[in-house]
């Protein structure tokens, strides 16, 4: 059957996966699964044929949050984008990852607590990326300092001037 032994087995082997694979997680799998569970009325494990389009379903990807209702009537300016982005990044962070950022907060005068409230968070936030505007003028600093601390920021701020 095979050419050689050795090798016949090593291809009979990938074929047997590859058969797998496409049994358990393409579309054409799913739907001879459901068949074959209709016709020996049985349940399936397959997933709805359409959810295999959606992209999000059956995966460890998150379905992003929706966007606070004063966004979805307007374009947000930058700077209300870069807080609600921020926002949502600190409410998914795990509690050790956000310290810095509620460190920071305490730093400057703001309550750490409201930066992960859903209804005052996001004015939390853009007051918080406000207050070190001052010490770091652009975005991408601004939110290094946010989530790694004003020292770290200010070095890779003096690490990235160096160089250019």
């Amino acid at each position: 059957m095979f050419a050689r032994r050795a090798r016949g087995l090593l291809d009979f082997t990938f074929a047997l996966l590859c058969v797998w694979c496409a049994y358990h997680h393409t579309p054409a799998g799913a739907l001879v699964r459901r068949t074959g569970a209709w016709a020996f009325h049985t349940r399936t494990t397959a997933r709805p044929l359409l959810a295999y389009y959606d992209g999000v379903s059956g995966t460890a990807v998150p379905t992003p949050a929706a966007l606070p209702a004063s966004m979805l009537t307007r374009v947000p300016t930058s700077a209300e984008a870069l807080a609600w982005g921020t926002h949502s990044a600190l409410k998914g962070l795990e509690p050790k990852a956000r310290e810095p950022a509620l460190a920071l907060a305490r730093e400057v005068g703001i309550a750490p607590e409201t930066l992960l409230d859903p209804g005052r968070g996001l004015a939390a936030t853009r007051r918080l990326l406000d207050a070190v505007a001052k010490d770091f003028s652009s975005e991408e600093a601004r939110v290094t300092a946010v989530f790694a601390g004003r020292v770290p920021a200010r070095f890779a701020l003096e690490r990235v001037g160096a160089g250019t």
